[in-house]
């Protein structure tokens, strides 16, 4: 369905995609992962036809759009969000999926045609099964800006769907959602492919399950983009590097390491967090506390079960960096690795205790706040996982 062979867009001197090759077929979901600058929304932009390419081409079901305009795109399958909502505030639910719709009346006398033909109706009604499809039925007439932001996130994504599209491109869709916003959009995401239409995505790894099988990958990063891709029939995520076959009696080593911010907090721990798929095909996950700040121990379980402290001033909403490590380096080697088991490896940096966001606005504002509000949190950082994969 999808078609793109080593697309390019440079910005002046600046190289922001070079020679990126992938596909899509119809009811695949492709991810689409990588750290800010990679040229993920800028793959999403020459797709799409906001900026031109500098090479390469895209293809979309065997006609060349790789020079057409925004809208002879979108008329041609192709549909988006974007990373910053991108809706009509002041119009209301039903009129931002009706102007969705509107991409296919080319003309006053094209709309005039859909009136008296009774498209127009046929037009309504599927206006109104999106907005109940995406759980906005009860907002039909509000107006967009008072939705809250995870709603906001739905109508663009059934504003999109409403342009019928063979190809729907999201950009960061869970981006600020809570966690049962996520959970929702994820179920809406299943839905759509299952109607056939394919799905790239650049934040598939922050919206879905801990552990979902890879079918395919299709391409590989490029040396200093960091820009990776992969596929599956069924939801996937797949970035940061894979494992090939293990030799016999060997088990998967690791060299760990983390560097504390320069204005932030010492670090606590590093740990791995590896999942896997047991021999009844249910997800597993175990974390192992790999090295600790302070010289605590690891038991024999790979946890730590000495806390590292804390120096957080509460009322103050400060804290200082006296505890904890500023830089934490370890080699670990999996004790319970299975050759024949696929897995994931992923690390992740925990940071000392630090006043969270309702501390600084206690202090700022004066507030007394109720008991049960947290006050000190533990940041955290995470890598890409390491996949892998036994021969077959």
């Amino acid at each position: 369905m999808l078609r793109v062979t080593k697309l390019s867009k440079a910005f002046g001197g600046v190289k922001a995609l070079t020679d990126l090759d992938l596909s899509l077929d119809t009811g695949e979901i492709l991810g689409l992962i990588g750290p800010n600058g990679s040229g993920k929304t800028t793959t999403v932009n020459v797709l799409t036809g906001v900026y031109r390419a500098s090479g390469g081409s895209v293809v979309m079901d065997g006609v060349d759009v790789t020079t057409k305009k925004p809208e002879q795109i979108a008329r041609s399958g192709v549909a988006r969000t974007f990373q910053n909502l991108r809706i009509f505030k002041t119009q209301s639910v039903l009129d931002n999926v009706r102007i969705g719709q509107s991409i296919h009346c080319t003309s006053f006398f094209a709309r005039l045609n859909a009136v008296k033909t009774g498209a127009e109706k046929a037009r309504s009604l599927e206006a109104d099964q999106l907005i109940a499809r995406f759980s906005l039925a009860d907002r039909k007439q509000w107006e967009a800006d008072s939705l809250s932001y995870g709603e906001k996130k739905r109508l663009e994504i059934a504003r999109a769907l409403a342009m019928r599209p063979k190809i729907l491109l999201l950009d960061e869709p869970a981006a600020g959602m809570n966690a049962v916003e996520v959970d929702k959009l994820m179920h809406i995401i299943r839905s759509i492919r299952d109607s056939g239409i394919g799905i790239p995505s650049d934040q598939l790894e922050s919206i879905f399950a801990p552990f979902i099988q890879v079918g395919r990958t299709l391409a590989t990063p490029k040396e200093g983009t960091g820009l990776g891709l992969a596929i599956s029939r069924d939801l996937a995520r797949a970035m940061g590097g894979d494992l090939s076959d293990a030799p016999q009696g060997k088990s998967p080593t690791f060299l760990v390491a983390a560097l504390k911010d320069a204005i932030g907090a010492n670090l606590d721990r590093i740990q791995i967090v590896k999942g896997w798929l047991d021999k009844d095909g249910k997800t597993q996950e175990r974390v192992y506390d790999v090295v600790v700040s302070g010289g605590r121990a690891i038991d024999a379980d790979g946890r730590c079960k000495t806390a590292v402290g804390s120096t957080v001033d509460v009322d103050n909403a400060t804290w200082t960096n006296t505890i904890g490590a500023p830089e934490l380096i370890t080699v670990w080697k999996d004790p319970q690795f299975d050759a024949g088991q696929r897995a994931f490896y992923y690390a992740r940096v925990i940071e000392i205790p630090t006043p969270r966001w309702t501390a600084y606005d206690a202090k700022y504002y004066g507030l007394k706040l109720p008991p049960e509000v947290p006050m000190i949190h533990n940041e955290r950082a995470y890598t890409s996982p390491i996949w892998y994969t036994p021969a077959k």
